[in-house]
This record gives structure tokens, C-alpha cells and sequence, in this order.
């Protein structure tokens, strides 16, 4: 009996691993087959909204059928040289184009948007494409100069104890006061910096605390107030110094 028992629970151990052979083999078949189902739908979708986008362009940007060809081509090149989704960089085209960016300022800023996506240091590529677009309009630069100012950003985010993301939420909230305050953004970017290292507040309460201290600082009655001081923020032909100067000379009355 004892060695029918046996025979018996040999025979079930059989079966049973044999079973869950052919269950391991089906499963990971299945799996294998919904997998690719999945992964072509994904395909399939994302290459629909980057036609849609495309088209999104032409209409904003009323580029010809053969502008938006070269766009898109340039679009597949920096998708695949700096890792960064078609589909990502086609809503960032929209953007440009809805700024007002031309389409060939459009193609070649791309490039230069796609590489932050590699830098440590820059967050979301929507955001930074917003960032660029608000200094290029605050600081009256150039498409061109793209490149240059993204740099920068990287080169004082990768310096000094602030993030890039940082810095272009506090262009966005302070760079055009400053701006029309007669400042450029190596000094936005300096002052900044020194302000965000020495506080750690956040950056958009920076920006906006920047944004009313220049607004106000160029007013007749806050000049005249300083200048009781012995701080003259007007220089000889009776104008604004300037925000960094204006900075230093309070500095140096107080």
C-alpha cells in the first residue's frame, strides 16, 4: 500500500510540474503577444498626435506643406540624437510657433531645447521651452541666441546652489521689471543667484519680491527718498542707473 501511495504521489508531482509548465509557457506567450499588441497601439497613437501637432503648426504658423515636412524631419533627428520623444518635441513646436517664432527659428531651436533634457539640472522640456520663450521676449534677444542662453542657465544651475527650473521661474516672474529697470539676464541671473543661495526661498518668491523692488525703486518719490539718504540712483543726464548699480549703491548707503 505504502508503495502503491508512493507510485501515486509520484505520478501527481508528474503531472502537476508538467502542468504548470505548459501554464508558465502559455502565460509567458500571452503576455509575450499583449505586449506587442500594446507597444503598437502606443506607436500608433503617438504617431497619430504627432501628425496632429504637426498640422496644429502649419496653422499657427501658416508654414507650406514642405516647411512642415523639414520641421518634422528635423524633429525625428533630435528625437533620436538626444533621446527625447517626437511627441514632446511636437507640442514644443506648437509653442514656438504660437510665440511667434518662425518656422525656421522654430527647427532650429529644437535642437537646442532637446539637449536639456540631458543636463541634470533643467526639469520638464515644456517648462524650459516656456522659460526660453519669456526671456527671449523680456531681454529682446533673438531665436538665435537659444543656444547661448540655455547655456548660461546650466553653467550658474551647475555652479551654484540653484536649479535651473529655478531661474526660469524667476525670469518669468521678475525679468521683465528688471528688464525695463535697464538690467540684461547675466546680472538677472547673478543677483538672483546671490538672493536664492543666501535666503533659499523659492524661486517665484524671489521673482516676484524682484519684480516690485525695481518697479518701485525707479519711481520719482522712492529716488528722491534715497537720495535724502545720500544714495543717488539717477546719473548725469538725470536717469535710472540701473537695477545692479542701484543694488550697490543702497548696499553701500546702508
Amino acid at each position: 500500500e505504502i508503495s502503491k501511495a508512493n507510485t501515486s504521489l509520484y505520478d501527481f508531482g508528474h503531472l502537476s510540474g508538467l502542468a504548470l509548465r505548459r501554464y508558465t509557457g502559455f502565460v509567458v506567450a500571452t503576455t509575450l503577444a499583449f505586449g506587442a499588441l500594446r507597444a503598437m497601439k502606443s506607436a500608433i497613437d503617438d504617431a497619430i498626435e504627432f501628425e496632429r501637432q504637426m498640422v496644429k503648426v502649419a496653422q499657427v504658423s501658416e508654414t507650406t506643406l514642405v516647411g512642415v515636412a523639414s520641421m518634422g524631419k528635423e524633429i525625428s533627428k533630435v528625437a533620436s540624437q538626444w533621446g527625447v520623444a517626437s511627441k514632446s518635441l511636437a507640442e514644443v513646436a506648437v509653442t514656438l510657433s504660437q510665440a511667434g517664432f518662425s518656422a525656421s527659428e522654430t527647427k532650429n531651436m529644437l535642437e537646442a531645447l532637446g539637449k536639456t533634457t540631458l543636463a541634470a539640472t533643467f526639469g520638464d522640456i515644456k517648462q524650459t521651452t516656456e522659460g526660453v520663450i519669456a526671456i527671449l521676449n523680456q531681454f529682446n534677444m533673438g531665436a538665435s541666441r537659444t543656444e547661448e542662453v540655455l547655456g548660461k542657465i546650466n553653467a550658474v544651475a551647475a555652479a551654484y546652489a540653484v536649479e535651473a527650473d529655478d531661474l526660469i521661474q524667476g525670469v518669468k516672474r521678475g525679468g521683465a521689471a528688471f528688464a525695463s529697470a535697464g538690467g540684461d539676464l547675466d546680472e538677472f541671473l547673478a543677483l538672483f543667484t546671490s538672493v536664492r543661495q543666501t535666503t533659499r526661498e523659492g524661486a517665484e518668491s524671489i521673482g516676484t519680491g524682484m519684480r516690485t523692488i525695481f518697479t518701485r525703486l525707479q519711481r520719482s518719490s522712492t529716488i528722491d527718498m534715497l537720495k535724502d539718504l545720500g544714495i543717488e540712483l539717477r546719473n548725469v543726464k538725470g536717469e535710472f542707473v540701473g537695477p545692479m548699480e542701484a543694488i550697490r549703491k543702497i548696499n553701500e548707503g546702508l
